[in-house]
C-alpha cells in the first residue's frame, strides 16, 4: 500500500476536526448585558438589621458585584430591580430581558 493515496474515507477514520470558533455575543460583553445571581441563607443568626439572606449579582462585563441583604427570599425581586436600576444610571443604558434578544 506504500505509494498509493488511499481511499476517500481514510481521512474521516483518522477523527480530525476543526476547532470550535468561540462566540462572542454583543449582548454578554456590555455592561448590564449578562447578570449572575445567587441568594444565599437563611442564616441561623441574624444581622444587626434582622436580615437571614443575602443576593448576590455580578455583571459578566463589569465585573461589578453587588450584595443585597435580605429579611426575606421573597424581596429578592425588589434587589434585582434595584441593581438593574443602578447599571441603567451607570451606562446611560436601557435594560432588555431574553425576550428582546
Amino acid at each position: 500500500m506504500k505509494g498509493q493515496a488511499g481511499c476517500g474515507s481514510c481521512p474521516f477514520g483518522k477523527g480530525t476536526r476543526q476547532q470550535f470558533r468561540s462566540r462572542v455575543v454583543d449582548w454578554a460583553i456590555l455592561p448590564g448585558g449578562l447578570i449572575h445571581g445567587d441568594v444565599a441563607g437563611k442564616f441561623p443568626v441574624e444581622s444587626l438589621r434582622g436580615s437571614r439572606y443575602f443576593l448576590l449579582l455580578k455583571d459578566q462585563a463589569s465585573g461589578l458585584d453587588w450584595i443585597e441583604f435580605l429579611k426575606k427570599k421573597s424581596e429578592s425581586a425588589d434587589g434585582i430591580k434595584s441593581f438593574i436600576s443602578f447599571m441603567e444610571t451607570q451606562t446611560g443604558e436601557q435594560g432588555q430581558d431574553d425576550a428582546d434578544r
